[in-house]
């Protein structure tokens, strides 16, 4: 059975890209945003709106710590995640032109860091 076709596969290379894609988005998003600018940017094929508001958000750690504790006001919800794990009896490459190519050298270059829990995806160098 070719293996290289399996759905996991395909499931963990689209999660690569697809985090490749999200720093990239925010790497260019940055940039709009450092600029201080709100208004539109235009380009050839679409254009970007900065936009600045205020907004009210509910702040839970403003509550006193006794209707925080409260068990009353907890609930309970079933979570379900797929997680795409390493195979660690193949080497696992992360950059787009190594996908594919058998080698046998460590990993060396710009990778994306999958491990960043809670914060965006940061590109990380492995030497």
């Amino acid at each position: 059975m070719d293996l290289s076709h399996s759905p996991v596969d395909e499931l963990a290379t689209l999660r690569r890209k697809i985090t490749e894609l999200r720093v990239r988005e925010r790497m260019l998003e940055d940039a709009f945003l450092q600029t201080s600018d709100t208004g539109v940017f235009r380009g050839y094929h679409a254009n970007v709106r900065v936009e600045r508001s205020m907004q009210d958000v509910f702040d839970i750690t403003k509550l006193p710590a006794h209707i925080r504790d409260d068990p009353q006001f907890l609930s309970t919800r079933v979570v379900t995640n797929v997680r795409v794990e390493p195979r660690f009896d193949t080497p696992l490459r992360l950059t787009r032109d190594s996908v594919g190519t058998p080698t046998s050298q460590p990993a060396v270059g710009t990778m994306i860091d999958h491990e960043s829990r809670g914060t965006p995806p940061r590109l990380i160098s492995v030497q």
